[in-house]
């Protein structure tokens, strides 16, 4: 029983790759026609990857290990407020006190009126503490 349906299986994998796919395609004059596009694949891949690039973009928060031109690319961009960080896009200051060991900054994110209300600290560009 169990050979009949692996048999049954390899015989619509192959007929199904040995079949060509057609799609609604532009061709160089832009008019639509039904034949196989070469770049379908490839176009469905991007966008399957943009996709997953803006999900990513939109469920961003700052994590340990972040570099700080990382947390400061997303929170300097315009759509930092569609983010799930929200709370981080706006205004803020850094202290930085360098020494021996390295520096060390101190990124304190204010509200309108300059309460501090989350901090990010760095150890050489790294980020290690996230206090909320």
């Amino acid at each position: 029983m169990l050979r009949g349906v692996l048999t049954f299986l390899a015989f619509i994998s192959l007929s199904t790759a040995t079949s060509a796919i057609t799609y609604q395609c532009k061709d160089k004059n832009g008019n639509w026609t039904e034949e196989a596009c070469p770049d379908f694949e490839q176009r469905k891949l991007q966008q399957g990857q943009k996709l997953i690039e803006e999900a990513a973009r939109k469920n961003w928060t700052p994590r340990i290990g972040m570099r700080a031109s990382e947390v400061e690319k997303v929170l300097k961009s315009p759509d930092c407020y569609s983010t799930k960080a929200y709370k981080w896009c706006g205004h803020w200051r850094v202290n930085s006190t360098t020494n021996a060991y390295g520096t060390r900054e101190q990124w304190v994110f204010v509200n309108s009126r300059g309460v501090p209300l989350y901090y990010l600290y760095f150890n050489d560009g790294v980020l290690v503490t996230i206090q909320e």
